[in-house]
């Protein structure tokens, strides 16, 4: 499965988050993408993209680089199922949109559905974002959908550290190029 698959999937299979996530939690990450992204330019193109996933540092725990292919960087872990970070364009997912807000204001047609969405004003754009549960793959249950333009970033992670982690390393690779 391929990872374009494996994020529509997840994008149609979600199930209600608001009962395994409390609200304060959707606070934790709008505010570690707010830290990480304010400020920062993200990468808007296929190419600009997988020159970000090739300069991903390792996660703050210890561990490896992520293994980088195209549109998709994936770490390792010892003690577990590692986070993965993907890229897709945005009318890949849905053919009615053009842009990362559209996407992700078309995912929150059914609001009870996320545990937290939000707008973030990042190098004169602005960033949309939204973060829930899927139900597959289980052991990536933690999904965050963010971008501004025709391409969206998507974190697959066991836990909401882990995706916090992740969101670390964005911001630090981003600062480094």
């Amino acid at each position: 499965m391929s990872i374009f698959e494996l994020i529509v999937d997840l994008l149609d299979g979600w199930q209600n988050a608001a009962s395994f996530i409390s609200e304060p939690s959707g606070d934790a990450i709008a505010r570690t993408l707010k830290d990480a992204l304010e400020g920062v330019r993200l990468p808007r193109t296929q190419q600009e993209s997988e020159t970000l996933f090739r300069s991903l540092p390792a996660l703050f725990n210890g561990g490896e680089r992520p293994e980088s292919s195209g549109s998709w960087a994936q770490w390792r872990s010892p003690r577990g199922t590692a986070p993965i970070l993907g890229i897709v364009e945005v009318s890949e997912v849905d053919p009615g949109c053009s842009t990362a807000a559209d996407l992700i204001n078309s995912l929150k047609a059914n609001e009870e559905e996320w545990v937290a969405t939000g707008f973030i004003e990042s190098d004169g754009h602005v960033i949309a974002w939204i973060v829930g549960l899927a139900t597959e793959p289980a052991e990536r249950q933690h999904v965050l959908v963010f971008g501004l333009g025709p391409m969206v970033y998507v974190i697959l992670a066991s836990t909401e550290r882990q995706m916090e982690d992740v969101i670390r390393a964005i911001r630090s690779a981003l600062q480094a190029s």
